[in-house]
């Protein structure tokens, strides 16, 4: 017998034949049209199959973890069988009059209207039965979850941390297919195998969306057939009612409650943690120790340079506080080689600019100078024997896509002393906060391999990262060198300073030839904002200089063969070498 759901029956079917029936006991069947997605269990299926993708994400040991659904991300892919069936079961018929009489003609174009409306209709209904599973979990799961105002703002404004959600619904092995799915899948999968031979590395990004229709289709013999394919398909021939096609379909009779048995569907849920972002300021002291990963190639070998770098000081850290990065959404599966993943979840460093690996990016000391060791060619800011407050580390933000769990705003305290190796943490009941530490050095932290972050880390906007590199090019940049001269130096720091002559000095530098491989060739006019200089001995001395953003200071020092005019050697008359540089702080503004 072919049943017909109410739902599926206002539709504006034609008259049914005797073989379809409607509900006329408490014992509901499936529907052969909607396949039971339009009935009473399909919320129930829906949900539990959510609460089953969620579990990674959703561990019940750890309470006050943000779980929160996002609402520009839920989405759900019908099976284009509905489709087809509303056609087979006489879908065809054009809308009723107000009187009920039916129009007199039907045309392709008419049947088209229809299937788009019905297409409509289970669209939507099925979508608002998706977030009403959604705002029930939240709802289950907001009770012993630390409230979400206890986030900054940007959090709830930008949905960051997040979960998405995507749905794919399929028929299931039993169910009549429609001819125009078969062998449909075959061409896809060839042309991805093609695609994946020439990837020889993993590739990041990804959209988890694409990732999860392709899983699914690994272990599929048909297509992802949808409902949208099948609304165009309509538009090319005219369908025509044959309730027969129903015959060989073969539904489960058992329920899973008293009034409706399960639908004829299968469930495919993918979740996925949109991005979120935590953002400080880090100090480097170690000169074999690069700001990412750093891998040169000698005699055809990639090798690897320095010990390790500030990127893999931060990030662990950072993914143990977030319970670690999913591996769920990443393209390929489990048995394809490591070489051919696409990944998706994974956690980013951006940092306002970059030193070299033999520069060290070091926060400025708080402590009073010698008034008198200052010279006429120091700004203002300078004279009154401190270096302004608003000098800092250098800024960084880390992005993390598709985390497990999202941080408690308590625990960034925690992630900062695990960066900085803090050895001494107070515990007070059931929060832990690392001990205040005395600042009042070249470094943030103890963290031995000269890494550490300022205990400033906090949650930031999407905006805050994108908008990291034009920061670099508008602040201020403080340095410090050694430097040495070929000629031998005056005897006074006096005598030093007016050799350097007075500031800011404008200077034109030519791209230098340690990056001109990467970089155009071209001038650039550059601003050194102050200069002051100090003996060592006879032949050696220290620079203290401050200069806006993109000036090269090792060039400015030596000359680079002429190419940065004017230059430290040029102002001596000699030759001059710069043997150690240090970023001493990133002035920012003072909004």
């Amino acid at each position: 017998m072919v049943y017909f759901c109410h739902r599926c029956q206002e539709s504006n079917l034609k008259s049914l034949d005797e073989q379809a029936s409607s509900a006329t006991s408490s014992s509901e069947p499936v529907c052969h049209i909607c396949l039971g997605i339009q009935q009473s269990n399909f919320p129930i299926q829906l949900q539990a199959a959510i609460e089953t993708a969620i579990q990674p994400y959703h561990d019940k040991n750890n309470k006050g973890r943000l779980l929160r659904f996002s609402r520009q991300d839920p989405s759900i892919v019908l099976p284009g069988d509905v489709i087809v069936r509303f056609q087979k079961a006489g879908g065809t018929a054009k809308p009723q009059h107000p009187d009920g009489e039916a129009e007199a003609e039907e045309s392709s174009s008419s049947s088209s209207s229809i299937h788009e409306e019905y297409a409509r209709s289970i669209k939507h209904h099925s979508k608002q039965v998706l977030l009403q599973c959604l705002e029930k979990i939240e709802k289950d799961a907001s009770l012993d979850r630390e409230p979400l105002e206890a986030y900054p703002e940007c959090v709830a404004q930008d949905e960051l941390g997040y979960l998405g959600v995507h749905v794919i619904v399929l028929p299931q092995s039993h169910v009549t297919r429609p001819e125009c799915v078969k062998n449909r899948n075959s061409n896809n999968k060839n042309r991805q195998r093609r695609n994946k031979r020439k990837m020889d590395a993993p590739q990041q990004g990804g959209d988890p969306r694409v990732n999860h229709e392709a899983r699914v289709l690994q272990h599929q013999e048909e297509a992802l057939y949808t409902i949208n394919q099948a609304v165009n398909q309509t538009t090319r021939y005219k369908p025509t009612t044959d309730l027969a096609f129903f015959d060989s379909d073969h539904f489960d009779d058992s329920g899973s409650n008293d009034s409706t048995t399960n639908p004829a569907v299968d469930i495919h849920v993918a979740i996925w943690r949109r991005p979120f972002y935590v953002g400080s300021c880090y100090s480097k002291t170690r000169r074999d120790v690069s700001q990412t990963p750093f891998f040169v190639s000698e005699n055809g070998k990639r090798q690897r340079l320095g010990v390790t770098s500030v990127e893999e000081q931060i990030l662990p850290a950072v993914e143990r506080y977030c319970n670690g990065i999913s591996t769920l959404n990443n393209c390929g599966g489990d048995d394809e080689p490591q070489s051919l993943l696409v990944r998706f979840g994974m956690a980013k460093f951006h940092a306002s600019g970059r030193e070299d690996m033999d520069v060290r990016m070091i926060v400025p000391s708080m402590k009073e100078s010698d008034p008198s060791s200052l010279s006429a060619n120091q700004t203002p800011s300078d004279k009154n024997g401190k270096k302004p407050s608003n000098i800092t580390g250098r800024p960084f933000v880390c992005e993390i896509v598709d985390a497990l769990s999202m941080p408690l705003p308590s625990e960034l305290k925690l992630m900062v002393a695990d960066i900085n190796h803090e050895s001494t943490i107070e515990k007070s009941g059931d929060s832990c906060r690392p001990t205040p530490k005395d600042v009042e050095g070249i470094s943030y932290g103890q963290n031995p391999m000269g890494v550490g972050i300022a205990p400033t880390l906090e949650f930031v906007a999407p905006a805050a990262f994108k908008n990291l590199q034009a920061q670099t090019e508008s602040k201020v940049k403080h340095y410090g060198c050694l430097c040495w001269s070929e000629n031998e130096l005056p005897n006074s720091n006096h005598a030093l300073n007016a050799l350097l002559g007075t500031f800011p000095l404008e200077i034109q530098q030519q791209t230098p030839l340690r990056v001109l491989h990467r970089r155009s060739n071209i001038a650039r006019p550059r601003r050194v904002l102050s200069c002051h200089g100090t003996l060592v001995d006879n032949h050696y001395f220290r620079l203290h200089l401050s200069t806006e953003a993109g000036t090269y200071v090792k060039e400015f020092v030596h000359g680079d063969l002429g190419r940065t005019i004017p230059s430290v050697a040029k102002l001596f008359g000699c030759k001059t070498d710069i043997l150690e540089l240090d970023c001493e702080g990133i002035q920012l503004d003072d909004d």
